[in-house]
């Protein structure tokens, strides 16, 4: 037999045998030297790996690989296990949030459950803020949403907010990120405001960056973008990349 005909029998074995792969409903995709294609859970890793100022070779040995098949994963070339997902996430210091934004996309179900707070699931969440805010009394405290939308307030917060804006301007601006910007809101009254705009600025872009375009998000960051006006490189400028909203408000008028 020659070996133009031997490679011809070959390939017509190979090929029967994937047709009856696919026909029992086998995945195939990975088995004819194609590599791993998904560019999400690469560019999520490397974000946040560059977030937390890490090397490569640094993040693979928290997490337990070997440089080089981090190199493939960072890079799209191979499928990282439901596993290695999840320890990366915990190497990275990532929030239950964010562990569930890297598994889905590697393309597994989230771990962790998410509720609106108004559902019957966090009544007793809802309660504890309750509970929470009447105690912060005489200090002010407000329940926001990650992107800045106020959800509830105490009533010492509304004194305090309005020693420094009129209540038409706190309706005007629902949003706490947007009035802290805003030149009628809080940004005169905040004496270190180039620093907490920053930190603001950053916090939103990590909320942003796992949501799908067009979200209002991303109008609200434009717009916190565009009030700011700061120079292109004024995340560089920040003391640290953190992905929790903690701030420090410097107030007076």
């Amino acid at each position: 037999m020659g070996l133009n005909e031997y490679t011809a029998i070959e390939g017509r074995a190979r090929r029967s045998i994937m047709n009856h792969l696919q026909g029992v409903g086998v995945d195939i995709s990975m088995s004819q030297g194609s590599e791993y294609r998904n560019q999400e859970f690469p560019r999520y890793l490397r974000h946040w790996r560059t977030v937390r100022g890490l090397s490569q070779a640094k993040l693979a040995e928290k997490a337990g690989v070997s440089v080089k098949h981090y190199n493939f994963l960072e890079n799209g070339r191979s499928k990282p296990s439901k596993s290695v997902v999840i320890t990366l996430g915990h190497c990275l210091g990532l929030s239950l949030k964010f562990s569930n934004s890297l598994l889905t996309a590697a393309g597994f179900a989230p771990r962790y459950r998410k509720s609106e707070l108004s559902s019957e699931d966090m009544a007793y969440v809802k309660s504890v803020l309750d509970r929470i805010l009447a105690k912060q009394e005489p200090f002010p405290g407000i329940v926001m949403s990650p992107t800045g939308n106020l959800i509830q307030n105490n009533i010492a917060a509304l004194k305090v907010f309005s020693h420094f804006v009129s209540v038409e301007t706190m309706l005007e601006f629902p949003n706490i990120y947007e009035l802290f910007f805003a030149d009628r809101g809080f940004k005169p009254y905040i004496s270190n405001w180039d620093d907490l705009a920053r930190h603001i600025l950053s916090f939103v872009k990590q909320e942003v960056f796992e949501l799908e375009a067009g979200n209002d998000a991303y109008r609200l960051l434009k717009r916190l973008e565009q009030s700011a006006n700061f120079e292109s490189d004024w995340q560089n400028r920040l003391e640290k990349h953190d992905d929790k909203p903690i701030f420090q408000i410097k107030l007076q008028k």
